[in-house]
């Protein structure tokens, strides 16, 4: 399987050969027959490692189910992995412009291994466990407004997502 079309996605780089992507407005007629629905999906792609300077196998598409509450299917949201975890802020669910902010907790990973999360499910396999982190304001006193279209950048060292830009109202 592959993710339905879409667009206004959460798309990270997890590490060389992981990338991760969530949500958006996606052609899912599963959802909606016509027209294009709010998604909370989740999804890996695996890039098959360089052997011996030319390119393996290719790229593989990983659906990966929610253990636990995910958040509510928006487009034009940003976010960012930090470590081990993705950081997901904002996004217009079609009502309003989000202001919330989302943590997926995610396992070291190496190479050649599939997702990995913090909750484990009752087989022991393991699924994305979403928590809704407090956030307090910073230096300035002040909290960032609801927006959608923004970006966010991770700044590994300090353990920071910078923000900028975004559109504040309909």
């Amino acid at each position: 399987f592959v993710p339905w079309c879409r667009k206004g996605a959460v798309m990270s780089v997890m590490s060389e050969y992981k990338a991760l992507l969530w949500s958006g407005k996606a052609l899912d007629r599963n959802i909606k027959r016509h027209g294009s629905s709010l998604v909370n999906d989740f999804w890996q792609l695996s890039i098959s490692a360089v052997a011996s300077g030319t390119p393996a196998s290719g790229f593989a598409w990983d659906r990966v189910d929610y253990s636990a509450e995910a958040p509510a299917g928006r487009w034009k949201s940003a976010g960012d992995v930090i470590g081990d975890t993705l950081i997901v802020y904002g996004g217009d669910d079609g009502k309003q412009f989000m202001s919330d902010v989302w943590a997926l907790p995610l396992l070291p990973l190496n190479p050649n291994s599939s997702l990995a999360t913090s909750t484990s499910a009752v087989d022991g396999s393991k699924l994305p466990g979403w928590v809704q982190p407090t956030v307090s304001s910073g230096a300035s006193g002040a909290l960032p407004s609801g927006r959608r279209g923004h970006v966010t950048v991770a700044a590994h060292k300090g353990n920071v997502i910078v923000m900028q830009g975004g559109r504040k109202k309909h």
